[in-house]
């Protein structure tokens, strides 16, 4: 329900304005009732690797870093913040042991990969409906439109053209604050649904899966859905990234077997018809591509301003939420603008809690990467592959659980959003939730047990086995 419910509430100010501190408070405290039943129930101990030990010592370092740099710059940004890194800590150590069965990690794949579609499907209405509906209604009456947005500024001031300006930019936001979050979210789930093809479409052996089977059409719904709102978006980052982690997991999967050129055709082809779309619907035009060298000089700029504030707090960074308050000591004088953070995970952990942190993360970071590179690289037993495929038939039961965990999440997000302020569109109800349900549905035979455990080289025993 957690996992659902975050990417449905905007929570962008959450060092700031403390948005997030309901959903932190929840991760918090179900991750203390759980570790207290296992240990009163005396239950099996806890999975433990050493990514784990990394992904601690980053908490542990955010939370070091708070407490020696709280006083040097906004302490409630910094409490917040703080706590905002024990929640993700919290959430994902109780995910870790909670969903340990394969058929329960796939479950939640497609439960997240639903809430992506969701989500698009919400930026489509946005898009194309709502929002020019709101700039016409602006341009007829401007004050109402103001009021009803609680937003108090007389014309000419920088508030009411920052308004303007948001009201007048085209790319949707969905329930995010900014388009390139939304746009953030989304493109790992691109490439999670790819992998899933790959795996669903040689579960077969050597004939491959229809693309006409449910499976393969929820995977082209949904990879679809996504891939035409990342172009809406015009992130030219959240592209990149999808470019290179498709071509990555296409060429690990590909290792030792050739590339199918039909697919590499059928894959262009596709990819062509979505920008021609987004051509089409004014998202995407030559300006999105020719400023690309532009916003790449502006992040370097940010950058040479972030290794200034490194070089001076190297081993605690500014404190968590503070980065903004510093970075206007170190702002090169060309920049156009104070930043809220550096536009780089990995500037941003260095400069926020210091070099420990940034080794923290490097280091889970490989070690996630050395462990799917080797689960993935060699193929279990062939009695290993049956029995995870019987058990994932066996265990597929456990999916309702997380199919009502996902309901209570989606509904959970019109109260929740209520109380922080940021109730999420009506779009969501009417036009998110059925995007939602229809690929949970049409994905419940991989979940299910139908297809490979996961995505790797393994393949379901064939029926002369």
């Amino acid at each position: 329900m957690l996992l659902v419910l975050t990417p449905l509430i905007p929570s962008e100010g959450s060092a700031e304005l403390g948005t997030g501190s309901l959903l932190i408070m929840a991760g918090v405290a179900l991750a203390a009732i759980a570790w207290n039943a296992r240990l009163l129930l005396n239950q099996p101990s806890f999975w433990w690797q050493w990514a784990d030990a990394a992904l601690l010592a980053l908490v542990a370092a955010y939370v070091v870093s708070g407490l020696v740099m709280a006083e040097q710059g906004n302490p409630r940004a910094t409490i917040n913040a703080v706590w905002q890194w024990i929640g993700f800590g919290a959430v994902y150590f109780l995910a870790r042991q909670i969903f340990r069965r394969a058929v329960d990690r796939r479950a939640l794949a497609v439960v997240l990969l639903a809430v992506a579609t969701l989500l698009s499907a919400v930026s489509f209405h946005e898009y194309f409906y709502s929002m020019p509906r709101l700039r016409a209604r602006y341009a007829v009456e401007p004050e109402r439109v103001l009021q009803e947005a609680g937003v108090q500024a007389i014309a000419g001031t920088a508030e009411r053209r920052l308004f303007e300006d948001r009201l007048h930019s085209s790319p949707p936001i969905a329930t995010f604050a900014l388009t390139n979050s939304l746009a953030g979210f989304l493109a790992p789930w691109l490439i999670v649904a790819l992998g899933i093809g790959w795996q669903v479409r040689r579960a077969g052996g050597i004939h491959p899966v229809s693309w006409r089977s449910p499976v393969m059409l929820g995977l082209l719904i949904a990879g679809g859905a996504i891939s035409f709102c990342l172009l809406l978006t015009t992130s030219r980052s959240a592209l990149l990234a999808v470019l290179c982690g498709g071509a990555a997991v296409t060429v690990l999967r590909r290792i030792g077997r050739g590339l199918d050129r039909r697919l590499l055709l059928g894959t262009g082809l596709i990819v062509t018809a979505l920008v021609g779309a987004a051509w089409a619907a004014g998202a995407f035009d030559w300006l999105t591509v020719s400023e690309a060298p532009k916003s790449l000089l502006y992040r370097f700029e940010y950058w040479q301003a972030s290794w200034s504030l490194i070089a001076e707090h190297p081993w605690f960074g500014c404190g968590p939420g503070n980065f903004q308050q510093y970075y206007a000591f170190y702002k090169l004088p060309q920049a156009s603008e104070t930043i809220a953070d550096p536009h780089n995970f990995l500037v941003e952990v260095w400069s926020n809690a210091g070099t420990p942190a940034l080794l923290a993360l490097v280091a889970f970071l490989v070690l996630v990467a050395r462990s799917v590179w080797i689960s993935g690289s060699f193929p279990a037993s062939h009695g290993r592959q049956e029995e995870a495929w019987r058990a994932g038939i066996e265990e597929s039961s456990s999916r309702g659980w997380i199919w009502l965990g996902a309901i209570l999440g989606v509904l959970g997000a019109f109260p929740v959003g209520a109380v922080v302020g940021f109730p999420p569109p009506a779009s969501l109800f009417w036009a998110g939730i059925p995007s939602a349900v229809l690929i949970v549905a049409l994905l419940d035979g991989w979940v299910c047990g139908s297809f490979p455990v996961r995505v790797s080289s393994e393949t379901v025993p064939d029926a002369a086995n």
